[in-house]
């Protein structure tokens, strides 16, 4: 139960889904829809470095790095545009880092191979 006035809410979600000036009155229900994920599965063949970016408009968000010791990574995303940025471990040389997009909708897996 919560008391009656406003709220900004942050849902756990990935990336973080932040509703703001949500108004909670009294003896009323506040609904707040949320979308259900898609999943990104991201194999790389090789343990490396790289993160998962979320593209808004001309700019890119961080959302999650890649465990670098992991062969296969897998992440429930909110729907939306992905950039993917992987490198080898064995590369020395941030010219040799690798990007993908990827398109996550509702419902939905994706699968991105390095």
């Amino acid at each position: 139960k919560y008391l009656v006035g406003r709220y900004d809410l942050e849902f756990l979600t990935l990336p973080r889904l932040k509703v703001e000036d949500v108004t909670i009155e009294q003896g009323k229900t506040a609904t707040v829809l949320v979308p259900q994920t898609g999943v990104l599965n991201i194999l790389p063949g090789t343990p490396g470095y790289g993160a998962v970016f979320l593209r808004e408009g001309d700019r890119l968000v961080h959302v999650v790095d890649l465990d670098p010791s992991a062969l296969r990574h897998q992440y429930r995303l909110l729907p939306g545009n992905y950039q993917v940025v992987y490198r080898s471990r064995s590369a020395n040389r941030t010219e040799y880092s690798t990007t993908k997009d990827a398109v996550i909708e509702s419902g939905r897996s994706v699968t991105i191979n390095f």
